[in-house]
């Protein structure tokens, strides 16, 4: 008897050790997810266009011509030792933007040698122009025209890591209905320059999160839904300007899913010379959403 008890013992045992594996497999994958979602996000900072390398922004108004180089005495100052104090010029013109070299340095459009014409015209940029360490191109935000300046080698760039992040909670996860009003058809948005902008929006998602009814806007961003939001963790332990959430667009049902997981910083979090929204009222959650990428401590 006592064998065949602890034969049953065995079974019993390594059914349970089974069905336990079984149940870690999903939550396994789903950490994974998470992870893999901002280790891309992270190689996307770090590239050679992303967010992180981005250390200048300069503005030009209409008719003007302005200097540009490393120099005290020029109007646009480069932080870059390997280029001359006076490596050029800008000029704006109306909406068409030209750049002239001066300085006796190999300058580059779309990597062909350049010396002057046009880098802006027709509504969009012709492309980054390289110089020494430095790379740039022209930004348009309604009527204002910028020049952004990125800085190709930086060995501390090249380490980072990612911002830290709250412990991966599926609590977080949550399931959304899409509720439709005679006002969400559309979303007022304002960003860190003061312009406002109006978006085609879905509607209202509504949501269940922690025993409490939430409802959040988003606009529409290509084949998903784009969401600035705010929460009572922005005072302290995330980025005080809200973070981003890019959500699936609903099914047939009407229902999509919410992954507060996957809350990423904006641009500006990590820099002075990007242009972000900020959250709309009607997305600023009273509550500290306790997931997602937290305040990025350089």
């Amino acid at each position: 008897m006592k064998v065949i008890s602890l034969f049953f013992l065995l079974i019993l045992s390594s059914q349970l050790f089974i069905s336990c594996s079984e149940q870690t497999k999903p939550v396994e994958s789903y950490e994974n997810e998470i992870n893999q979602f901002f280790e891309k996000k992270t190689e996307e900072l770090k590239a050679p266009r992303g967010y992180l390398r981005v250390n200048g922004l300069f503005w030009l108004e209409d008719s003007k011509t302005y200097t540009w180089g490393s120099g005290k005495s020029a109007d646009f100052i480069f932080p870059d030792a390997t280029l001359p104090e006076i490596t050029g010029s800008i000029s704006r013109n109306g909406n068409q933007i030209t750049l002239k070299v001066t300085g006796s340095i190999r300058v580059f459009l779309n990597d062909l040698i350049f010396t002057h014409g046009g880098i802006y015209g027709n509504d969009h940029d012709l492309g980054f122009v390289r110089a020494g360490n430095s790379e740039f191109f022209v930004i348009r935000r309604g009527n204002l025209f910028g020049i952004r300046l990125f800085q190709i080698k930086n060995k501390e760039i090249d380490a980072f890591a990612g911002a830290e992040r709250f412990e991966i909670n599926p609590d977080y996860k949550v399931e959304a209905r899409l509720i439709q009003t005679a006002t969400s058809d559309s979303i007022q948005v304002l960003n860190v320059l003061g312009q406002v902008g109006t978006y085609p929006s879905p509607g209202l998602l509504k949501f269940s999160l922690l025993g409490e009814t939430y409802q959040l806007q988003p606009q529409f961003d290509g084949e998903q839904y784009f969401l600035v939001f705010g929460d009572l963790s922005n005072k302290k332990d995330t980025y005080q300007g809200g973070r981003f959430l890019y959500i699936d667009k609903v099914d047939s049902k009407g229902l999509t899913t919410i992954d507060f997981n996957k809350a990423e910083n904006p641009p500006c979090a990590y820099n002075e010379f990007t242009t972000c929204p900020l959250p709309p009222a009607q997305n600023k959650l009273p509550i500290r959403i306790e997931a997602g990428e937290k305040r990025w401590k350089k």
